[in-house]
């Protein structure tokens, strides 16, 4: 199935390799992506799992990279619009929360 017209939301979350969301998690076939941005993808969420680990405290271990991964968002948001503009679909950037800079 393929999500035409409608609204993906951008943001990570536990259990999902992917930061896709409309009714529930989307997989990147859903969205016809090419392999390269959905790998792209993963590794963005790997960093968010792996290095913020935001189980019980939303706080990078280093500011400067929480920012990085934050920028990074930004531009993976652009080119995912990008990718699915055809299909009329508008990505909606959903994760300024775990900014290092967001509780400041």
């Amino acid at each position: 199935m393929i999500i035409v017209d409608d609204v993906v939301e951008f943001f990570p979350d536990w259990g999902h390799k992917w930061p896709l969301w409309h009714n529930g998690a989307v997989h990147p076939e859903q969205l016809c992506l090419d392999e390269n941005l959905s790998e792209k993808l993963a590794k963005w969420v790997q960093v968010w799992q792996e290095i913020l680990d935001p189980v019980f405290e939303v706080k990078w271990p280093d500011a400067e990279v929480g920012r990085a991964w934050i920028l990074e968002g930004g531009e993976l948001c652009a080119e995912l619009q990008r990718a699915v503009k055809k299909l009329g679909i508008t990505v909606i950037p959903s994760f300024s929360i775990y900014s290092p800079d967001a509780s400041e």
